[in-house]
Formats: C-alpha cells, structure tokens, sequence
C-alpha cells in the first residue's frame, strides 16, 4: 500500500515537472519571435501615391495593400544596403528572410 501511494505521488511530480517545462519552451519562443520581429522589420504602407506612413498595427497589412518587392530593402549591422532579402506570402500574411548575417529590413506595401 505504501509502495503504491509512494509510486503514485512520484508519478504525479514527474506529469508536473514535464508540464511545467513544456509550458516554459513555449513561452520563450514566443517571447523570442515577437522581439525578433519588432527588431527585424519596419513595415511602411502607402497613404497617398508615393507617400508612405509607418505602420504600427501588431499584424501584417492584408487587405487593400499589395507587397512592393521593388522598395523594400535591408541593411546590415553597419548600415550597409544589402538589398532585399524578403519574400513576401501574401496569401499566409507572412514574410520570409533570407540571409546568414543580422539585418534590419522595411518593407513597403503599396495601396491597391
């Protein structure tokens, strides 16, 4: 009796411990992506023909906006321009970075 009592509060700290750092992963990664993509990009929408504003919003521009692979660009860690490094899924609403070396990218969504 004492051995299964032992067994079941043994058991019942090891579903907690699995649980708590299953909960703890998570929390990280999203705490990691959602900074990484406020220092990662700056998203610029059209408001008239060729005027841009920042856009503050905590999604991406969907509906009215088409992506301007043309004016977007990146920089590096010394402000160089390295180009455009994004792709752009404007079904999904997300954008892809493709490059080995931090950078910081605006990108620029033109009205429709």
């Amino acid at each position: 009796m004492k051995n299964r009592k032992l067994i079941t509060i043994c058991l019942i700290c090891f579903l907690i411990l699995i649980s708590s750092i299953i909960v703890l992963m998570y929390y990280k990664k999203e705490y990691k992506n959602t900074s990484n993509n406020k220092k990662m990009f700056a998203i610029m929408i059209e408001r008239n023909e060729g005027e841009y504003v920042e856009y503050r919003s905590k999604n991406w521009p969907k509906s009215g906006y088409i992506f301007n692979p043309e004016k977007t660009t990146c920089i590096d860690k010394d402000n160089n321009n390295i180009g455009n490094l994004i792709t752009y899924d404007s079904e999904q609403g997300i954008a892809h970075m493709k490059s080995v070396q931090s950078a910081f990218c605006t990108l620029y969504f033109d009205k429709e």
